[in-house]
């Protein structure tokens, strides 16, 4: 399974399998929607960028 990172156009990232990226855009409002714009880049993650991005994600939840 591939993880990208998606780039929109007001610069927010999103890491996520294209379905993943496919249902959090889908349950953006209209004004979100518009908000983010389009994806100006998509990008295959290393393993090692999961992990990296994984392990900073874990350790926030362990803080929240």
């Amino acid at each position: 399974m591939k993880i990208y990172e998606y780039t929109f156009e007001n610069g927010n990232i999103y890491r996520g399998t294209a379905e993943d990226k496919a249902w959090f855009v889908a349950h953006l409002t209209k004004t979100e929607k518009a908000g983010y714009g389009k994806v100006v880049s998509k990008k295959v993650m290393t393993d090692e960028e999961v992990r990296a991005w994984e392990t900073k994600v874990n350790a926030f939840m362990i803080l929240a």
